[in-house]
């Protein structure tokens, strides 16, 4: 019983460990129930053939089995895809005698799966919905957990996604409650499978993940690998081919050598899908490998087209993708299809936009629809764009986010798009290529999109834009270099000074200015001249117009020369300061604060190009932060020395009534105990007696006596002072929860399990 209870909590090895023994000497009633016991664990690891040996001696020992031997057949025809056989072995159930009920369920559970893949899914559907029914009204979740996964299963077949989705949440809110890893593992598998095909990728990267790690504590190495070609699968569909092509080789390995060929061959097309993105050429055995898929699954047909296009060899990419969607015609499989018609169009036509109506019901493939007619599209819709980056990083799909920015870095007009639309790129490239070997980041960068890319030269426009050209990496250093001065800075005096002083060195400007704005009024702060240092009258050397329009823009200015400048030529500023080049560039502090870095040349005309204000602007970004750091360090300086005064005073009070007490022969409070009677003295004497001891303290008394208060004095006075003192008031607590009261628990281990846990003992 011991073993069997350890079994189905998932606890596998201590479940053998409780097995009956298997020696010729034991008793054969004892060897057959050894026999039955490993069998399931053999179930419970996906190793039917194992299960099947253990199942048969059992039955061989003992005939009246239950039908244990039975399951154990169904199951290992069930995982090689023998559904005849599956369906004869479930009709005899009905002329057999002695089988218990649990293994007849099971069986008419693995009869409605293979009739799901029969295509009789309205039959499979009635089965299982019986059963669920059933499982309710006994209130059994450990049967209903299974249950609704496999109905979640059988509609997401039928391409009921939504209704699947139901299904696959009451899955996992069951198997958590029942507490079972073994149910948890296989329900998030599958629902990993399923979130893939809504487009959730983040959420499937974490179902996949959390199942391959229950799966490997359970010591279910093969459903565990099973579980890793749906994490490789996903994260080829997040554009993350470092870490997808990895995976998707561990995966197939492992398939191939249980048996599931076709499974395998898919995952080693998508690896080298994964690979050829970053440029790296197909291994010789691919060409094989395909031969040997063509027959049975075009998806692999067409992750080795794809790769073919990557690696340049169009002609033989055509070919493959044809075959793929001659293959998946047969097949009936429609989206494996559609996808590759739209690829073949994409090659011969890299610039076509899908019209409206080729919209999909399949989440990704209208995102990739929605992005190519982005594309496409003359002139860039920025709005729409940006609209469109936000789902996509919402969903995970990275590397169609960074072909985005990197078209929104290229094409918007405006200089804070480009900036942010650049980084935001650098960011999804970097998650890309995590796991990928250097100097594969130009070529990931290059295929970014399944079909050939419509518009390349958008990534030297956008490389430009973000000013990552080889001859500017010097700019990036300097950048870094300024970063580190500012950060450095003790006040915020010193810090602006040193903010006007880089201005004038990224820019080459003849005078700098800060101006900061608080509640609507301008303050000339820092003023320096290149030549002749400080200069003693900011207010009176600045152009106030110049100024109030970067202001009100919130954008860098650049004005090549303003006596000529229609807006401002008659502005008296201009006029008096006889003013040529300008530059400024505005930046916000908070809600009520902003300033502007303001930079000028009285004698040249023209004297900031684009890389001037880039520069500036990038400073004026990082200027608004370290201006916020410092006066939060200045705060922080001035709250230090106001509590250093007040624990100065707290500590002559506190020392006056120590001297009072002890003149009084009174003995000290400790910890919120008050009392000078006899009685209190001697708690007070026991409670400093006690403190300074290593030992475990007892306190006794009757409710509202204050034990806890005097154990908080007893801590007080120890030399654990410093450390966590910990309470829990135990009678009110419901037995239930003292486990994980005292223990802790882990995500996931029960129903409101949101986080992992600290135990009493542990925070303590």
């Amino acid at each position: 019983e011991l073993a069997l209870a350890y079994a189905q909590a998932g606890e596998l090895d201590r479940a053998l460990e409780f097995a009956p023994p298997l020696e010729q000497s034991a008793e054969v009633e004892d060897r057959a129930a050894g026999e039955r016991i490993r069998g399931r664990v053999a179930l419970l690891r996906h190793e039917p053939a194992s299960a099947l040996e253990h199942f048969e001696r059992a039955a061989q020992l003992d005939r009246d089995d239950g039908g244990e031997a039975l399951l154990a057949r169904i199951q290992l025809c069930a995982q090689l895809g023998r559904d005849g056989d599956v369906l004869a072995s479930a009709r005899s159930v009905r002329e057999q005698a002695g089988i218990r009920p649990r293994i007849a369920r099971s069986i008419e559970v693995y009869a409605a799966m293979s009739w799901l893949r029969s295509g009789e899914i309205g039959r499979a559907r009635e089965l299982l919905e019986g059963q669920l029914a059933d499982a309710r009204a006994a209130q059994d979740v450990l049967r209903e957990a299974p249950l609704c996964m496999n109905l979640g299963t059988l509609e997401r077949r039928a391409g009921n996604l939504e209704r699947a989705l139901e299904y696959f949440e009451q899955a996992d809110a069951r198997a958590t409650a029942a507490r079972s890893a073994t149910l948890c593992a296989q329900v998030r598998g599958s629902f990993a499978a399923l979130s893939r095909d809504l487009g959730e990728l983040r959420r499937a990267e974490e179902l996949a993940l959390s199942a391959i790690a229950l799966r490997q504590r359970l010591g279910d190495h093969a459903g565990a690998q099973v579980t890793r070609g749906v994490l490789a699968l996903t994260l080829a569909e997040r554009g993350h081919v470092g870490r997808a092509a990895i995976e998707a080789e561990l995966a197939a390995k492992s398939l191939a050598q249980s048996g599931r060929r076709q499974d395998a061959a898919l995952l080693e097309a998508s690896a080298g899908e994964c690979r050829a993105r970053l440029g790296v050429p197909l291994r010789s055995e691919a060409a094989g490998e395909w031969e040997r898929s063509k027959e049975g699954d075009p998806r692999s047909l067409l992750c080795l087209a794809r790769a073919q296009a990557y690696l340049g060899d169009l002609d033989a990419a055509r070919l493959l993708a044809r075959r793929a969607g001659a293959l998946a015609q047969s097949l009936g499989l429609e989206l494996v299809r559609v996808q590759a018609r739209d690829w073949l169009a994409s090659a011969e036509e890299p610039r076509r936009a899908p019209a409206e109506g080729e919209d999909s019901d399949q989440p990704l493939t209208r995102l990739d629809l929605e992005l190519q007619r982005l594309l496409t599209s003359e002139p860039f819709d920025v709005a729409r764009a940006s609209k469109l980056a936000d789902e996509l990083d919402r969903r995970g799909r990275d590397d169609r986010l960074a072909r985005l920015c990197i078209a929104m870095a290229a094409r918007a007009s405006a200089i804070d798009v480009q900036r942010q639309a650049a980084a935001r790129a650098r960011v999804a490239l970097a998650r890309c290529a995590l796991g990928a070997r250097e100097g594969t980041e130009l070529a990931l960068s290059a295929n970014l999109l399944s079909v050939p890319d419509p518009w390349p030269e958008d990534h030297v426009l956008a490389r430009a834009a973000a000013n990552e050209e080889p001859e500017n990496e010097m700019d990036v250093l300097r950048l870094l270099e300024i970063n580190h001065r500012l950060l450095d800075q003790p006040n915020l005096s010193s810090l602006l000074g040193e903010i006007v002083d880089c201005a004038l060195s990224v820019s080459g400007a003849e005078r700098g200015f800060l101006v900061l704005e608080n509640d609507g009024e301008l303050e000339f702060d820092t003023a320096l001249d290149s030549r002749r240092g400080d200069i003693p009258a900011p207010e009176v050397e600045i152009s106030r117009s110049i100024l109030s329009e970067a202001l009100a823009k919130m954008r860098p200015l650049r004005i090549s020369n303003a006596a000529d400048d229609p807006s401002h030529a008659e502005a008296a500023s201009v006029i008096a300061l006889e003013l040529r080049s300008v530059l400024c560039a505005p930046f916000r502090i908070d809600k009520q604060a902003r300033g502007v870095i303001y930079v000028d040349h009285r004698l040249k005309s023209g004297a900031f190009g684009d890389r001037a204000e880039r520069m500036l602007g990038l400073l004026a970004d990082q200027a608004a932060l370290a201006i916020v750091q410092v006066r939060r360090m200045e705060e922080i300086r001035r709250l230090n020395r106001r509590l250093n005064q007040r624990m100065a005073e707290t500590e002559s009070e506190l020392r006056t009534s120590q001297r009072a007490l002890a003149a009084a022969g009174l003995p000290l409070a400790s910890a919120g105990l008050v009392g000078s009677s006899s009685v209190m003295r001697e708690v007070h004497r026991q409670i400093e007696l006690a403190g300074k001891t290593k030992l475990s303290v007892l306190l006794q008394g009757p409710s509202g006596s204050g034990k806890e208060l005097a154990a908080r004095a007893v801590h007080a006075q120890s030399a654990r002072r410093e450390d966590p003192f910990v309470t829990e008031n135990c009678a009110a607590l419901p037995p239930a929860l003292i486990e994980s009261e005292f223990f802790g628990s882990v995500r996931g281990a029960f129903t409101g399990a949101e986080r992992d846990r600290a135990g009493l003992f542990e925070r303590a």
